[in-house]
């Protein structure tokens, strides 16, 4: 498949994005060498999300699918700890190598405001939290706080949302 991002103008002046169907179709052929034949290859929409690499990102810019999957995710991953038998230090841990990672690693390709990720990780944090022995209704300043200042240091998708994007600035510019 491949997005094809081709801007078209209202009569006000606003742009958007044209679809498939405005541009022709599928607009990309290939011959196979084997035998002889055109392929065509799909054109997607610039509204259709895609998951590459475990991301699901549209060229318009939107994030719908990929916080409708965060939120699976964390769904995924905290059920099983709610109904489990596991100790508090068990519970940090997969906090620390599961969760953490299952979450933040797409957050450098996406931006979200942060009521959006708040509603993402606000259950889960609640079972964590009651899963290592904590109040579930503890304020979050020290949730998500640094360890050196009496926090706990748990993972906010906000800041880490920032902290990635600082990171992949980082890796670009040297």
């Amino acid at each position: 498949f491949n997005y094809i991002a081709h801007w078209k103008w209202k009569p006000n002046g606003s742009a958007y994005l044209a679809t498939p169907e405005e541009m022709g179709g599928n607009l990309i052929k290939i011959t196979s060498s084997a035998t002889g034949e055109d392929i065509e290859i799909k054109h997607k929409s610039c509204e259709e999300a895609h998951r590459t690499l475990g991301v699901m990102n549209i060229p318009r810019g939107e994030n719908k699918a990929e916080i409708q999957r965060l939120k699976k995710t964390t769904v995924e991953f905290t059920r099983p700890i709610g109904a489990s038998h596991i100790s508090r230090n068990d519970t940090k841990i997969a906090h620390d190598s599961i969760y953490r990672p299952s979450l933040g690693y797409s957050l450098a390709s996406t931006t979200f405001k942060r009521p959006q990720l708040e509603k993402v990780q606000g259950a889960p944090i609640a079972t964590l939290l009651s899963r290592m022995g904590y109040n579930r209704n503890m304020p979050r300043a020290i949730v998500f706080g640094p360890k050196s200042m009496g926090g706990l240091g748990m993972l906010e998708l906000f800041v880490e949302q920032g902290r990635s994007k600082g990171m992949k600035l980082m890796e670009h510019i040297r």
